[in-house]
Formats: C-alpha cells, structure tokens, sequence
C-alpha cells in the first residue's frame, strides 16, 4: 500500500503548512520584474531624430551608468537569496515577513535606478539609491541571520559560513549607508564610494573566513 505524505516538503508544521517552492517562485518573480523595469529606464525623447542617436547616447551615460550598476546589485542579490534558500528546507511566518520586506525594498531599485540617471549630480536621488540598496543588503543578512537562529537550514551553518555571509551582506550596507551622508557633501564623491564595495566585500570575506575556507 502507497502511503501518501501528509505535508509537502518545506512546509512548517506550526503555521499550516507554508510551501518553499511558492516562495520561490514569488521572490524569483519579483527579481525577473525589477530587471525588466530597469530597461524602462533606458529611453530616448520621442522627438529624438536619427541623425543624433550617437549624441543622444552619449547624452545619456548617467542612463547607462546607473542600469548597469543596478544589473549588478541585483545579480549578487539574488545570488546571495539563492544561496541561502537552497539551504532552508522550512519556512515560519517571521522568515515570510522578512522576505516580503525584502523583496518590497528590492522593489524599489528599478524607482530609485530611474532618478539616479536622470538627475546624477542631485543629492536627493544618489542618496535615495544608496539607502534602498543598504536597507536591501541589510535585510537579506536579517533573512539569513533568522533562517539561522531558528534552525530553518537543512543543517547549521558553520560559524565560518556564518561570519562570511554577514561580512558580505553588512560590507555592502556600510559602504552605501556611509555614502548616504557623502552625498549631501558631493553626489559625486558618494557615488565614487560605491566602488569601495568590491574592496570591502572582499576584505570582509577574507577576515571572515580566516579560520575556515568560504563557501
């Protein structure tokens, strides 16, 4: 006789059966939707004439700029989403939250992407980027560090790991957060900063790792 499972996998026995796959598929979707809106913000005047499409590329650097830096920021996102959800094997209702206010922040990139290229020299819109992807990183190392805490993982992090994936997350957060007070200074300088996050994520990583090899 075939015993059919009660429960699908993933699910949590205390909050009626919550199901990993649909939480996936969600935060999936909402990665592929905040890509999509990125190209929106590449566009051209509709009374733009052919002759000037090299001047009007040219024009639009800042354009260009800020979709790419966005296409980055939201690749190692969703990189560091993946890693942590091919770990879990449950989902409770404190982790559907912190994922959903996640993904809400993560909503914001392609809004914050749109002013940041219109208006590169303002502070308001440098600072309003630099706040949405350090509430964003912030958050997924909250998402992390709760699937942790409450044994969510199919087996417990080691410290090492552990150390590696908050060195990463709150590097990145640092540098944009810091970036945020520049800006009022000069808009300029605070979006230089942003590529001190390559050297301070991979300073984080190695002092974080050092006992361990990163995985």
């Amino acid at each position: 006789m075939t015993t059919v499972p009660s429960r699908f996998e993933g699910e949590d026995d205390e909050h009626g059966g919550y199901q990993l796959s649909r939480v996936l598929a969600l935060s999936d979707g909402v990665f592929a939707i905040a890509l999509t809106l990125l190209a929106f913000s590449l566009r051209a005047a509709p009374d733009a004439k052919a002759a000037r499409i090299g001047d009007i590329v040219r024009e639009q650097w800042p354009v260009f700029f800020a979709y790419a830096l966005s296409v980055v920021v939201i690749g190692g996102f969703w990189i560091g989403h993946h890693r942590a959800f091919t770990r879990i094997t449950r989902i409770d209702t404190g982790l559907l939250w912190i994922n959903f206010v996640f993904l809400g922040l993560l909503a914001l990139v392609p809004y914050s992407t749109d002013l940041l290229g219109r208006f590169p020299g303002e502070t308001s819109p440098v600072a309003l980027y630099a706040a949405v992807v350090a509430a964003v990183a912030l958050t997924g190392w909250c998402l992390h560090e709760y699937a942790r805490r409450h044994r969510l993982f199919r087996s417990p992090p080691g410290a090492a790991t552990g150390r590696i994936f908050a060195a990463r997350a709150l590097s990145l957060c640092g540098v944009f957060t810091a970036s945020v007070a520049v800006a009022f200074w000069s808009p300029q300088a605070a979006q230089w900063m942003w590529l001190a996050a390559i050297p301070a994520r991979i300073a984080a990583t190695r002092w974080a790792g050092r006992d361990a090899p990163a995985s």
